[in-house]
């Protein structure tokens, strides 16, 4: 008979919101994707928002990214500073690529 052994590579653990606008938004699941990168978190949401989180999930920074659309994709040039996303309408096809 073969046995089958665990690894705990971490422990899990509930992390709390360290302020209310960083809660609320966690809690509108409205997060489209996520991408990390100079020791932060970027969230893109439903609505255009990209969201800049520091690494106690502390939101940094907003800025609309996109007028119009969901951010589908988002990447941080590595070794700059910049931020490229790409959102989609839902009812236009159209992708629109911004750095």
């Amino acid at each position: 008979m073969h046995q089958w052994k665990t690894f705990d590579f971490f422990e899990v653990s509930r992390i709390k919101a360290p302020d209310d606008e960083s809660k609320s938004f966690f809690e509108s699941n409205d997060i489209s994707c996520c991408c990390s990168g100079s020791e932060n978190l970027f969230l893109g949401s439903h609505d255009g928002t990209v969201r800049i989180l520091s690494s106690t999930f502390k939101i940094l920074r907003t800025f609309q990214a996109h007028d119009v659309g969901s951010i589908a994709h988002m990447k941080q040039v590595e070794g700059t500073s910049l931020l490229v996303t790409i959102a989609v309408k839902i009812h236009n096809p159209e992708v629109v690529l911004k750095c």
